[in-house]
């Protein structure tokens, strides 16, 4: 049974890890009159949501709980391709470490793209396609722009967890810049240019270039952003990048912040595209963590040496750069 061009015959005693077939550039599920079927053999906890078990014509094997119960093997049938790509990638990260052993994580990075190359890019904005050191330009501190961001996006965090929607992320940022300016005893009268220069942020050196071969290579670059629609799409006709860019979409359609699960959800519906047939390109790893509970494919941008958050799945390809990330999601 071919998986993205390659035989896939893992095996735990006779039954197989994942029954799973394709041509080089589709996954198809094994068909029958009844719909998609798919049979995993996992060893841990595997959640199922609401909306997938509504989905799902019915879980084979009994269990004590569906949503959430110790398995040995699933077997599930699903009406829909999306629905069960979904699924089986979930459960491929929630049982890879316990899998790992049988051979399940040499799957996951085939699983999780199906093709050699998606049919979407997602692209974060703020700091991934954007230079944040303008920001800190008002105190000749460049270092604080992305302190600033990391501390709008936490208390973004917050209001996503408490769900308290609609607040701009423009209002997280300056409170975060208030709040270094204060810890590091600067001149608050500075907070306003910053925010001017927020606005107005440059892009990232490469990012022309990156998109351009996304573009060539007939990937469709959408972003996604914490900023919201207008102002991400703003800042992508300041520094040069919004003809590259086929839509922007932005959290405030779902009033909530990056990585809540409901942000990449929209984004999907948006795109018409299953979780594998799109990536999530950012330098942030929250945010791309957020795309691999999604199931959505990850490719971080490092832009410099960074650490890998132990505690997130890794991401499915990394890079330096734009152009390096780009040049290796297509090639």
């Amino acid at each position: 049974m071919a998986l993205g061009g390659r035989e896939v015959n893992e095996a735990v005693g006779a039954e197989p890890l994942l029954r799973i077939s394709g041509p080089h550039d589709h996954v198809a599920l094994e068909d029958d009159d009844e719909g998609m079927l798919v049979d995993l053999v996992v060893g841990e906890a595997l959640p199922l949501g609401e909306a997938e078990q509504d989905d799902a014509v019915g879980i084979v094997v009994g269990t004590q709980d569906a949503r959430r119960t110790r398995l040995d093997r699933l077997a599930v049938q699903f009406p829909d391709l999306h629905v069960a790509q979904s699924i089986i990638l979930r459960a491929i990260r929630c049982t890879g470490l316990r899998c790992a052993r049988l051979g399940v994580m040499e799957l996951a990075g085939d699983v999780a793209r199906t093709a050699s190359r998606p049919r979407f890019v997602l692209l974060d904005v703020n700091g991934t396609l954007t230079d944040l050191a303008p920001i800190g330009r008002p105190w000749d501190r460049p270092e604080l722009g992305e302190r600033a961001l990391d501390g709008a996006v936490q208390s973004a965090m917050v209001d996503a967890l408490l769900e308290r929607g609609g607040r701009p992320f423009s209002d997280h940022v300056r409170a975060a810049l208030g709040r270094l300016v204060a810890d590091a005893g600067l001149d608050p009268g500075g907070i306003e240019a910053a925010m001017q220069a927020a606005a107005a942020l440059p892009a990232r050196p490469g990012a022309a270039e990156a998109l351009a071969i996304l573009g060539e290579a007939g990937v469709g670059a959408v972003a996604l952003t914490n900023s919201g629609a207008d102002a991400g799409a703003a800042t992508l006709r300041g520094c040069g990048l919004a003809p590259y860019v086929e839509r922007v979409l932005g959290v405030d359609a779902v009033e909530t912040f990056k990585p809540h699960p409901r942000v990449y959800a929209y984004a999907l519906g948006e795109l018409g595209a299953a979780p594998g047939e799109v990536t999530l390109i950012a330098t942030h790893p929250w945010d791309l963590a957020g795309a691999a509970h999604a199931a959505v494919g990850t490719a971080w941008v490092t832009h410099g040496a960074r650490g890998w958050p132990e505690v997130f799945p890794a991401p499915d390809i990394r890079g330096d750069t734009l152009p390096e990330v780009a040049r290796k999601l297509v090639g």
